[in-house]
């Protein structure tokens, strides 16, 4: 039971970072440029840390994780906020644009952006973030029987 807690407490806690992240824009420069040394920063970290400890991984893949889990994180948000998602109505108006763009020439990105129209900016992160915490709860050690 812990191990699918501490799974889904990873997703939740990942999310609420997220969140919080987007709905400070102005702090993307900062999350990117500097190290947290504050309680503040250290409280979500310990959070996600714990919730990935109790997902059963190692030390060593718990450290890994997390580091990949908040790459995620910042960088779906610096995407979003930062990128060319920026110079639009929303995220359907910016992958039309890329998709003009890219034309023929590009067909793999022009084919995302067809999908990326299709999907919301949560329904994006979140899948990207479930396919992540799937992909770590692979390294939890298995039971010898």
């Amino acid at each position: 039971m812990a191990v699918a807690g501490g799974h889904h407490d990873a997703h939740a806690i990942a999310e609420a970072m997220w969140r919080g992240i987007r709905a400070h824009p102005a702090a993307v420069p900062l999350v990117l440029t500097r190290r947290t040394l504050s309680a503040t920063g250290f409280t979500a970290a310990d959070a996600l840390l714990a919730a990935l400890g109790r997902a059963g991984l190692p030390d060593r893949d718990r450290l890994a994780a997390f580091h990949a889990v908040l790459g995620f994180v910042v960088g779906a948000a610096q995407s979003e906020l930062a990128g060319p998602l920026t110079r639009g109505r929303d995220a359907a108006d910016a992958a039309a644009r890329i998709r003009s763009v890219a034309g023929t020439t590009y067909p793999n990105i022009e084919a995302l952006s067809v999908v990326a129209m299709q999907t919301t900016v949560e329904e994006d992160f979140d899948r990207g973030l479930r396919m992540l915490l799937d992909g770590v709860a692979t390294r939890r050690p298995r039971k010898r029987r």
